[in-house]
C-alpha cells in the first residue's frame, strides 16, 4: 500500500521538477531574446522618430503604436497609422536602411484566424 504512495509521489515531484526546468528555460530563453532586441535597437540607424516619419510618409494619420523587432539579423519598426477615417494601417520600417513596406487592409499577414 505504501509502494504505490511513494511511487506516486515521485512522479509527482519529478513533473514538478521537469515544469520548473521548463519554466527557468523558457524564462532566460526570454531574458536572451529581450537583450539581443536591446542590443538591436541601440544600434539601428533609425530612430523610431524616423520611422514614424517614414511610416508617414506613405500612409498619412496618427501614430496608434510603435513597436520594435529584431530576429534573425532583421530589424524593423512596427508602426500602425489611424487615418482619419479611423482606419488602421500596418507599415514597416526597416531599421537599418529605411525602406518601407506597408500590408494591405484586407490581407491577412498577421498569421491569426480573422
Amino acid at each position: 500500500m505504501i509502494k504505490p504512495a511513494i511511487i506516486a509521489t515521485c512522479v509527482l515531484v519529478g513533473a514538478s521538477s521537469f515544469a520548473a526546468i521548463t519554466a527557468a528555460t523558457a524564462e532566460t530563453s526570454t531574458v536572451t531574446h529581450d537583450v539581443a532586441e536591446a542590443k538591436a535597437l541601440l544600434s539601428a540607424k533609425l530612430t523610431a522618430v524616423d520611422a514614424i516619419k517614414a511610416a508617414q510618409s506613405i500612409q498619412p494619420g496618427k501614430v496608434g503604436e510603435v513597436q520594435f523587432d529584431a530576429e534573425e539579423g532583421n530589424s524593423l519598426f512596427d508602426v500602425t497609422i489611424i487615418a482619419q477615417d479611423g482606419s488602421e494601417h500596418k507599415v514597416y520600417v526597416d531599421a537599418s536602411t529605411g525602406k518601407t513596406m506597408q500590408i494591405p487592409e484586407d490581407s491577412d499577414y498577421d498569421g491569426d484566424d480573422d
